[in-house]
C-alpha cells in the first residue's frame, strides 16, 4: 500500500508540474498574440492553453507512467543491494530524467515553447520529485537499520553519538535546502521580472507574473511536503530514538 500511495503521489505531482509549465506557456501565448508581440505575430500560429495541453498530453502521460513505475519498483528494495547508496541515487536520477525529458519533448512539439524560461523551470521541476524520492528511499533504509540496532545496542554512548551526528547532518541539509530554494526563487524573479531580456507590455508582464506565482506555489508545495517535510520528520524520529536509547541506558 505504501508503495502504491508514494508512486501515485510522486507521479501525479510530476505530471502536474509539466502540465502547469505547458499551461503557463499557453496563457502567455494568448496574451502575447493579443498584444502583437513580434515573436508571436510573426509566427502566424493559433494556440490556446487547451491546445497546448493537448499537444503536450502524450509527454505528460509518458512522464507520469515512467515516474509511477520507477517509484513503485524501487520502494522496498532500498536495502537489498550491495551498493545501496548508489541504488538510492540511481532511481531518483531516472525519475529526474523522466520528468525533464518528458517536459523537453513537449516543448519541442509545442510552438515557441522551447525557450530558456521553460527549460529552467523543467530543471527545477525535475529536481523536486528526484530529491523527494531519494529521501524516501534513504530515510526508509536508515529507519530500518536504526530500529534493528536499537534492539541489540552494545554501547549506548556510541549509538547516541551516531544519532546526534545524523541529526546534525540533517539540520545542515535542511538549512542548505532552504537557502538553495530562496536563491533559485530570487534568481528567477530577478531574471524574469526585474531584469527581463526585453521590455514587455504591462498586460503581458502581468500574465508572466501570474504564471510565475502559479508555478512557484506548486513548486513550493512539492519542496515543502516532498523535501523539507521528510527531513523534519526524520529529525524527529532520530530525537525519539535518542530519547529511547537514553531511557534504556538509565535502566541498566
Amino acid at each position: 500500500m505504501r508503495r502504491i500511495v508514494a508512486a501515485i503521489l510522486l507521479a501525479s505531482y510530476s505530471a502536474t508540474e509539466i502540465a502547469l509549465i505547458f499551461f503557463s506557456h499557453g496563457t502567455w501565448f494568448v496574451v502575447a498574440r493579443e498584444e502583437q508581440a513580434p515573436i508571436v505575430a510573426a509566427s502566424c500560429l493559433d494556440l490556446s492553453p487547451a491546445r497546448v495541453l493537448i499537444l503536450g498530453l502524450p509527454f505528460i502521460i509518458t512522464a507520469y507512467l515512467a515516474v509511477l513505475s520507477l517509484v513503485f519498483f524501487s520502494i522496498g528494495k532500498e536495502d537489498r543491494y550491495i551498493f545501496s547508496i548508489a541504488c538510492d541515487a540511481f532511481f531518483p536520477a531516472l525519475v529526474s530524467a523522466s520528468v525533464f525529458l518528458g517536459g523537453v519533448g513537449g516543448t519541442l512539439v509545442i510552438p515557441l515553447a522551447y525557450n530558456w524560461v521553460n527549460i529552467a523551470a523543467l530543471c527545477f521541476a525535475a529536481a523536486i520529485p528526484a530529491w523527494s524520492h531519494f529521501f524516501l528511499l534513504n530515510f526508509s533504509k536508515i529507519k530500518k537499520k536504526l530500529s534493528v540496532e536499537l534492539e541489540k545496542i552494545a554501547d549506548f554512548n556510541i549509538y547516541g553519538k551516531r544519532l546526534e551526528l545524523e541529526h546534525s547532518f540533517l539540520q545542515t541539509t535542511f538549512q542548505w535546502a532552504i537557502w538553495a530554494f530562496l536563491i533559485v526563487l530570487t534568481s528567477g524573479i530577478w531574471s524574469t521580472l526585474v531584469k527581463p531580456l526585453e521590455p514587455l507590455p504591462i498586460r503581458l508582464m502581468n500574465t508572466v507574473i501570474q504564471n510565475a506565482i502559479l508555478v512557484t506555489i506548486w513548486f513550493g508545495l512539492g519542496f515543502w511536503f516532498g523535501i523539507i517535510g521528510p527531513i523534519l520528520g526524520h529529525m524527529e524520529y532520530l530525537r525519539l530514538l535518542l530519547a529511547e536509547a537514553s531511557r534504556r541506558k538509565s535502566m541498566l
